[in-house]
C-alpha cells in the first residue's frame, strides 16, 4: 500500500455532524463511496511524508467566524467552500521544505464532500446539497488541525481501499486582535 499525509482542518463536532448527515445522504441516494471515504475535513495539503506538529504550535485561528459559503466543484470533486481562505492558504504554505503530493484530489478551501465521475453525477450531488441549505447558515469559531496518515491502493480508485489514522492533532486558539 502507498501512503500519504493530509494536513486538514476540522470544525467543531456540531458542524462535522451536519456535514456527515449530508454525505451519508449523498451515499444513500447516489452510491458514491467517496462521500464516506474521509471524515468531514477541510483538506489543506497532502505531503509525501509526515511533517512535525511543532511547526503549527504557535498558529492561531482567525478571530472572524468560519462559515460555509456555498457548494463548489473543483476538478472532479465537490466541496462546501468556507470563508477565511487566506488562513487556509497560509497553512498550506507551511512547511515549505516538505514534498507536497496530491494522489486523490487537489486541496480546496472547503469541506470535501465527494468525487464525481461525470458532470451528471456532480449535478446530482449539487442538487442534494441544495436540499441541505441550512448548512450555509451555520458559523463557528475555533478549529483543530490534524495530520492524517492515509494508506491506499494505487491500482484502484483511492476511495475504495483507504485506511487512515490521525497522526497528530492540535486545537487552535482564536487570535484576538482586541486589546
Amino acid at each position: 500500500m502507498d501512503r500519504v499525509f493530509l494536513l486538514a482542518a476540522v470544525a467543531p463536532e456540531h458542524i462535522t455532524t451536519e456535514i456527515d448527515k449530508l454525505r451519508s445522504s449523498i451515499f444513500r441516494k447516489t452510491g458514491m463511496v467517496s462521500a464516506l471515504a474521509l471524515d468531514p475535513v477541510i483538506p489543506i495539503a497532502f505531503y509525501s511524508g509526515p511533517i512535525p506538529k511543532e511547526i503549527f504550535s504557535e498558529t492561531k485561528a482567525p478571530e472572524a467566524r468560519f462559515k460555509i459559503l456555498a457548494a463548489e466543484i473543483a476538478g472532479n470533486s465537490i466541496f462546501l467552500k468556507v470563508n477565511n481562505s487566506h488562513f487556509f492558504q497560509k497553512l498550506s504554505g507551511s512547511p515549505e521544505e516538505a514534498e507536497k503530493t496530491s494522489p486523490f484530489f487537489e486541496p480546496f478551501t472547503g469541506f470535501f464532500i465527494s468525487e464525481c465521475s461525470s458532470p451528471s453525477e456532480c449535478n446530482s450531488v449539487m442538487d442534494l446539497i441544495e436540499l441541505h441549505k441550512e448548512l450555509q447558515s451555520v458559523s463557528w469559531s475555533g478549529l483543530k488541525i490534524q495530520l492524517v496518515e492515509i494508506a491506499y491502493e494505487e491500482s484502484s480508485p483511492w476511495f475504495n481501499s483507504l485506511d487512515w489514522n490521525i497522526y497528530w492533532e492540535i486545537s487552535l486558539r482564536v487570535l484576538s486582535t482586541s486589546t
